[in-house]
């Protein structure tokens, strides 16, 4: 990557184009960066002295996710999803199953779906990382359980897409151009890792969720009534 540091500068989001990865400006909202960076100050977990074994269906899970994972990044690099956009918009796609492949490639290429589903991924890993190295043996019992954890840590994983998206819906008025390819792989990267955090320590993710609740709970009423 081009810079290490995690700040992001939302005016030149909003003036570069690339043709490549669709519309999605990244966190700039003041409220949503503070959240995010905070992150940084959430006690760590200490993993456990004992290696729990996987069974084999989620090793075959992980390595699914893991491929997914890396084949969402490489169609966000490298597949420009507003072709196929435009040519839906423009009826010049006949065909039922014509349809359904080019809405398959802007689920899994456009900017905004592509990064859902990454951090799902993400979150997913974090999750058989928090199992194997740093879960309690005790923590799960069973595999109707330990799947349980994994839907709860897929779906912090989209609670942290929502973060990313709300703030920059929030920030904005106005249409957003197509995201450069530095750009791209710095909103994936940030998401992905915020993604993999919540997944792999769900303590992270309650207190974000009461630093979240406390933002909105300090914003004032409205006065003028209805």
């Amino acid at each position: 990557m081009a810079e290490s540091s995690t700040s992001i500068d939302d005016t030149s989001l909003a003036r570069e184009t690339n043709g490549r990865a669709s519309p999605l400006p990244v966190v700039a909202e003041p409220a949503a960066v503070a959240i995010l960076q905070d992150l940084a100050d959430l006690p760590q977990v200490v993993a456990s002295t004992r290696l729990l074994r996987l069974d084999s269906w989620e090793i075959g899970a992980s390595v699914a996710a893991l491929g997914l994972w890396l084949l969402l990044l490489a169609a966000g690099l490298s597949v420009a999803a507003q072709d196929y956009i435009d040519a839906i918009q423009h009826h010049n796609v006949s065909g039922v199953w014509a349809i359904v492949g080019s809405l398959f490639v802007i689920s899994t290429c456009h900017t905004v779906t592509n990064t859902a589903l990454m951090c799902c991924a993400s979150a997913f890993l974090g999750a058989l990382g928090f199992r194997v190295t740093g879960g309690k043996p005790e923590a799960v019992d069973g595999v109707a359980d330990r799947r349980n954890a994994y839907v709860a840590a897929v779906t912090r994983g989209f609670f942290i897409f929502l973060i990313i998206q709300s703030g920059s819906i929030i920030l904005s008025d106005q249409a957003f151009t197509n995201l450069t390819l530095e750009k791209y792989i710095r909103l994936v990267g940030l998401s992905s890792l915020l993604s993999f955090t919540v997944g792999y320590n769900p303590e992270v993710f309650r207190q974000l969720m009461d630093r979240v609740d406390k933002k909105f709970s300090d914003v004032p009423p409205n006065s003028g009534g209805t």
